[in-house]
């Protein structure tokens, strides 16, 4: 460490320094940091934000030379907002990158020479003649990355570390009246490559410039360590404070004061004294330091039991007490006069927990990251006020200062109002990653990481919010870290100290694994995986990036079923995009990484950086109603649902279950019944069972009913007044009702099977003879419908989507985007006089024209125009999840108004904790939320019925929906392919129509950008969906469309005959759709009067076509489709079954894949399915560090012209292009031919970091009668240079060879 002194600068300039690119030197003439002890008000203290005189240039060697001179003429300079970002001004280029360095060269510990631009910035301030005689010093809040300062053209001091306060002594340099300030800011310093953290690249001074006065004798820094005793009851003080004088001779009889107290002011002083210590400072010892002052410490205690029980602080009752700390002459006047507030608390890990206080708590958390949409990390204190308001409303209680401690002020509010700080040292050097180059293991770099970390404990360490430390994040771990964590331990023996790197290594307190899966949470605490026996907090988990959060309240479960577990911190708080106006279409859209355009050869990282709770603008996410509900502190389980019998518990750590008065409400679809208060008196962490009374009643048909339990404030809180509701609960009880009526049939309908339509004189249903999908629904000669009533198996994906394995790479692979209807058969049959049955067989392919699902569909069409649909979805093999299972169509805009009895709440299947049944009328276009990136939100989960309907004076005619079952519905003006393309909020492109979608099933939505998938319990899976659903057009004014609640949704299965079912048998073994030798088929059905016939070209069965009498035997691909008929019913749907006969016998590999990607090994290279990128364990082989070299038997000798090897290139996944690809072709297996090189694509990526999907190798061979196909892909080894994570095994992945 170069730390070095004003006199040893004395004739130095700062370019003989070049301090900002020297790795040894990170700080000259610094001040050791310390607490805040900057005067309040105006008299001693002046801020100097406001427009300051600014020049910019791209390289250091273009800076102005002698700016910081006195009579430099600075008169052409433009000028900048202080605190502000450059590049938000116009200055370079906003950079957001997650992993990278925002520079090049990337070469620690050199910062770039050339592409590094600089700030030179001016000012002037006055000191006043009262300052005289005083000492004066200047603070700079946040200042990135590294700066040079001068006073009245002398040097002052040179430091880095971005985000903590730096406070420089000018005593020696100002004067009284005008001064001139001269700062010089590099963009880029050797202390960048510890800033390398996931947020938007900024630079320039980000926080306040504050000029202050003290007296030549002042508390230069104290320490408060206020705890409690081994009882956890009485209060425990002692301060340690150290002062500065300008000389050693101190006045006699001079004396420092420090006093406690509580209550309300009166007259300017709390009402209340605690304690009073005094010290003589004339009895001190001073000792003159290398800066020229004398310094004296002095350590004062107070005595436990004269303080007593005190009020403990806790982010649930913040209790603070005011100290006043008193430099006196001896005639007792003030020479200095400093107050702060403190808390009583203690944070400690014991007995394998992290305790405050002595209790037990969970951390409900989120990581914080400081951003404005307008002025990046520049943060007004409004918002920081808006943050922790609604922070304390979701029932969060810790926040983690990722990565980097934040602007002062923030703790001040975290002290009084309660949030727990983990807080976090500006120490990142993700870019190089974890391995032998990680900066955590070069020595070179130890003092630096310390400094940063000494920079935040000394900071903020009075803070009773900063509950622990973190030493930073995502640097590797080694010897540095080692060191600053002993450095901190000694330091700091009131907080234990954490590091999510250390992992499982000694050098952390805490074990903060960021993303385990709850599996991996549960695996933590049953095999005792940390033989320390540490708790576990997760520093960050479930990434909240677009719409997102999936899973939470699983992790919940887990983790309150666990008591080593203690919570974690959601990743995170607030998107960090930047509104901006879109002046053609006049519409704002929130930019993010690459939309301000590419600097020094960096890419960027997209949307990455919007993964927050709430919006950059503080518009709470959909999701953050997710985060209040599994946070809330009070939680009531159902114990008899028909007896009304609950358990509540009080996950609160320190408040009693009184402090909140309760009610529950039984409610229906029709009805308020009951609404009662009651108390509860439960202790922190236990439960009670409690009943609710239990009514005699009688259900009307279909009605359902509920209990929903409510806690709210008694008292005022922050931010939430009396009566604001903190938690709740709801069940359906089990209550019973009358059966569901059928529906009224009592008007004729008339059908026309060759124009296919179903009509009376009130309405119209029309058919499509193409896709057997409804083309018009007419009532009263006005049409409901703006295209067709169509199965839909598709959502714009979610970004989470995107790299879920279960999620986009299989639904791409399946062509479910796009998907052509064609009908097999569309038979109209007449039920009786009042009901007509329209039965469709609709076939649906991909782009490639495979046959990807069956959907049979029978319509019940009545005279009231009651529409039924009876669906059976049946995928082929290859669709293996699906993003929904339901309906689509259009309506017009008019129609926009909705009612429905449902969940209030946006809800998935993996997110559906949150929401309250109720009847709600809402505008649909509301329930749509703009994300960053476009993307499908608005499912609304439980709904048991909806109407859609116009409003105003032309109100005629309305829409109701209902399943036999509770679905999901989501209503937008977009189309589904333009959610899709759009990447921008601008890229949208409103439709004059209703987008509505009425969804038996949807895909859960995880937290797959970052993080563990979606659990497989929610996802939709290859196998059969059957669902009814009832459409009905009414006369609102003529009908209430609320009467058909109780009504059933027909089944048309009632009358049908079974489907029946075909099985494939080969060796023994079952259920086969590849095979490789003769294959045996059978045909059952559930009812064994009816008679099943069948075909094998892929054409409907009728009743002409094969009799199934008994198995047979296949030797071809061929698709097999049977129906079973019985005299007197329906016939049965259509079963389908796809065989594909395969070229391959088997395959021997001379390294087999691993194991977690092997499936199907023996035939994976020829079964005909390509696999998809990021869904590496099913259809894909992979070989990590090794080549994978096979040779495959084939079925039946083949000539062969062309080989084609597919193969994956997804570096973040590290699988990238292998060296080369080889083939070889034997008759006999024993001698083969000469290896041919395969020709690859040619790789010429600017960043080869993106990833190019599925590739394929090919080459042109003249192999005749091969029996043996011995291919060899040579695998890079490891990944290469250019790779953040270069040196560690190279993965390569082989998924299909085609031989043509």
């Amino acid at each position: 460490m170069l730390c070095l002194s004003l006199t040893s600068l004395h004739a130095q300039t700062e370019a003989d320094l070049n301090a900002w690119n020297d790795v040894n030197v990170y700080e000259i003439n610094r001040l050791y940091p310390r607490t805040n002890v900057i005067p309040v008000g105006e008299q001693w203290s002046q801020c100097l934000n406001g427009d300051w005189k600014f020049h910019w240039v791209d390289s250091p060697s273009k800076a102005p030379i002698g700016f910081y001179k006195e009579d430099y003429n600075a008169s052409g300079w433009k000028t900048i907002k202080v605190p502000a970002n450059w590049e938000l001004n116009g200055y370079g280029t906003p950079i957001y990158v997650n992993v990278d360095n925002e520079f090049r060269p990337n070469e620690p510990p050199l910062a770039p020479t050339v592409d590094n631009p600089v700030g030179c910035y001016l000012t002037e301030f006055n000191i006043p003649e009262t300052w005289k005689d005083r000492l004066t010093f200047i603070n700079f809040g946040a200042v990135k990355s590294a700066y040079y300062v001068w006073v009245n053209g002398q040097f002052v001091g040179f430091t880095e570390d971005a985000k903590t306060n730096a406070e420089f002594d000018l005593t020696p340099y100002v004067k009284v009246g005008k001064n001139k300030l001269a700062v010089k800011v590099y963009r880029f310093s050797n202390g960048s490559y510890f800033e390398c953290q996931d947020f938007w690249r900024l630079s320039g001074i980000e926080r306040d410039v504050v000029l202050y006065s003290k007296p030549a004798l002042n508390v230069y820094d104290y320490e408060i360590q206020a705890g409690l005793d081994k009882n956890y009851q009485n209060g425990t003080f002692a301060i340690k404070v150290k002062l500065q004088s300008n000389t050693n001779k101190i006045q006699k009889n001079s004396s420092l004061i420090v006093g406690a107290y509580e209550g309300k002011e009166v007259d300017g002083f709390p009402e209340n004294i605690l304690f009073t210590l005094t010290k003589p400072i004339n009895e001190l010892t001073f000792t003159q330091a290398d800066d020229g002052y004398y310094y004296a410490d002095v350590e004062l205690t107070a005595d436990s039991k004269e303080i007593g029980k005190v009020k403990p602080w806790s982010a649930e009752s913040p209790n603070l007490y005011q100290l006043r700390m008193s430099l006196m002459d001896k005639k007792g006047k003030s020479i200095e006069k400093l107050t702060t507030h403190f808390g009583f608390r203690t944070s400690e890990i014991k007995d394998g927990k992290l305790l405050i206080n002595g209790q037990y708590v969970l951390i409900k958390g989120v990581n914080r990251h400081e951003h404005d949409p307008y002025t990046g990390h520049v943060i007004s204190r409004e918002s920081m006020e808006e943050d922790i308001a609604y922070m304390k409303q979701l029932g969060i209680n810790t926040v983690r200062t990722c990565h980097y401690p934040d602007d002062p002020y923030w703790y001040e509010l975290c002290d009084r109002y309660g949030l727990y700080v983990w807080d976090e040292a500006n120490c990142e050097s993700h870019a190089q990653g974890y391995g032998e180059k990680s900066l955590a293991k070069d020595p070179q770099y130890k003092e630096m990481v310390w400094q940063r970390n000494r920079n935040m404990l000394e900071r903020d360490k009075n803070h009773p919010s900063v509950i622990m430390w973190s030493m930073g994040n995502e640097c590797g771990n080694g010897v540095n870290f080692e060191y600053t964590y002993d450095w901190l331990k000694s330091r700091d023996k009131t907080r234990p100290v954490t590091y999510e790197r250390a992992i499982y290594d000694r050098n952390t307190d805490v074990i903060g694994l960021m993303y385990a899966s709850k599996e991996y949470l549960q695996k933590f605490v049953d095999e005792g995986l940390d033989k320390e026996g540490r708790p576990f907090i997760m520093v960050e988990y479930c990434h909240a990036m677009g719409n997102s959060m999936g899973g939470l309240k699983d992790y919940w479960d887990v983790i309150e079923a666990n008591e080593q577990l203690q919570g974690g911190c959601i990743w995170d708080w607030v998107d960090q995009s930047f509104i901006q106006h879109d002046k053609d279409k006049d519409v704002d859209w929130l930019a993010v990484g690459g939309d301000f355009g590419h600097a020094y050869g960096v890419g960027d990282d997209d949307a990455f950086c919007a993964n927050g709770v709430v919006s950059s603008d503080r518009t709470p996410h959909h999701h953050a109603a997710e985060v209040k509900k599994v946070y809330q502190p009070i939680k009531f389980t159902a114990i008899d649902l028909k007896a009304g019998e609950f358990e509540v518990k009080n996950w609160n750590a320190f408040t009693d279950a009184s402090a909140y008065d309760y009610d529950y409400t039984i409610f229906s679809s029709e009805r308020e019944l009951l609404k009662e208060k009651f108390n509860l008196d439960i202790k922190p962490y236990e439960s009670t069972h409690i009943n609710i009374q239990r009514l005699r009643i009688y259900g009307h048909p279909g009605e359902e009913f509920f209990v929903r339990f409510s806690v709210k404030t008694k008292e005022n809180q922050p931010f939430m007044p009396a009566g604001t509701e903190v938690a709740y609960d709801e069940f359906k009880l089990d209550w019973p009702s009358e059966e569901l009526q059928p529906l009224v049939r009592e008007k004729q309908v008339q059908f026309n099977a060759a124009s296919g339509s179903v009509y009376n004189d009130d309405f119209s249903v029309s058919f499509s003879k193409i896709s057997g999908e409804i083309s018009s629904y007419v009532l009263k000669g006005e049409e409901l419908l703006k295209g067709n009533v169509r199965d839909n198996f598709w959502r714009a994906p979610t970004l989470n989507d995107e790299v879920d394995s279960w999620a986009l790479p299989r639904w791409r692979k399946a062509g479910l985007q796009h998907l052509t209807a064609k009908v097999g058969g569309l038979h109209f049959e007449r039920i009786d006089a009042n009901t007509v049955a329209v039965n469709a067989n609709v076939e649906y392919y991909d782009g490639m024209g495979q046959l990807q699902i069956v959907a049979n569909k029978v319509y019940l069409i009545d005279g009231e125009g009651n529409i039924s649909i009876t669906n059976r979805v049946e995928p082929m093999e290859r669709v293996t999840s699906f993003p929904k299972i339901g309906m689509q169509f259009c309506m017009p805009m008019d129609y926009r108004y909705l009612d429905y009895f449902g969940k209030d709440m946006e809800n998935y299947p993996d997110r559906n904790a949150v929401g309250k049944m109720g009847l709600y009328n809402v505008n649909a276009l509301e329930l749509f939320e703009q994300h960053v990136v476009p993307q499908d939100n608005g499912n609304h989960s439980d709904t048991r019925w909806l109407v859609l309907r116009e409003d105003g004076d032309n109100n005629s005619i309305g829409l109701f929906v209902k399943m036999n079952t509770p679905f999901n519905f989501s209503i937008y003006n977009y189309t589904d392919d333009n959610l899709t393309a759009a990447r921008r909020i601008n890229q949208l492109n409103p439709t004059d129509f209703l987008t509505v979608n009425i969804d038996y099933k949807v895909a859960p939505i995880g937290t797959a950008t970052c993080g563990p998938g979606v659990d497989e319990k929610y996802v939709l899976k290859n196998q059969v969906y059957e669902y009814s659903v009832l459409l009905k057009a009414f006369d609102v004014k003529k009908e209430n469309p609320f009467m058909l609640r109780g009504f059933q949704v027909p089944d048309a299965t009632v009358n049908m005959v079974p489907t029946p079912e075909i099985k494939a048998t080969m060796a023994g073994k079952e259920d086969f759709r590849m095979y490789n030798r003769p294959l045996t088929i059978s045909m059952t059905c559930p009812d064994p009067d009816a008679e099943i016939r069948y075909t094998t070209d892929g054409s409907e069965p009728t009743q002409k076509s094969s009799l199934y009498k008994s198995s047979f035997v296949i030797l071809k691909t061929c698709t097999i489709k049977a129906k079973a008929f019985k005299k007197g019913s329906v016939p049965s749907f259509v079963a389908l079954r796809q065989f594909n006969r395969l070229n391959i016998k088997n395959t021997t590999f001379v390294t087999p894949p691993a194991e977690r990607y092997g499936k199907d090994a023996d035939i994976a290279l020829m079964d005909g399915k390509k696999g998809a990128p990021g869904d590496f364990q099913n259809d894909w082989l992979g070989f990590e560090g090794v080549d994978m070299e096979a040779t495959i038997e084939l079925a039946v000798p083949t000539d062969i012209n062309t080989v084609k090897v597919g193969l994956c290139h997804e570096p973040n996944n590290w699988v990238v292009w292998p060296k080369s690809v080889w083939v070889s072709f034997s008759k006999d297996s024993e001698e083969f031919t000469d290896w041919q090189m395969a020709e690859l694509p040619v790789f010429d990526l600017p960043d080869p970091m993106q990833g190019l999907g599925r590739i394929e190798a090919r080459t042109r061979v003249n192999a005749k009668q091969a029996k043996f196909v011995r291919v060899k892909v040579e695998n890079q080894g490891v990944l290469p240079e250019w790779h953040p994570y270069a040196g560690q095994k190279a993965w390569i992945m082989v998924d299909e060879i085609t031989i043509e």
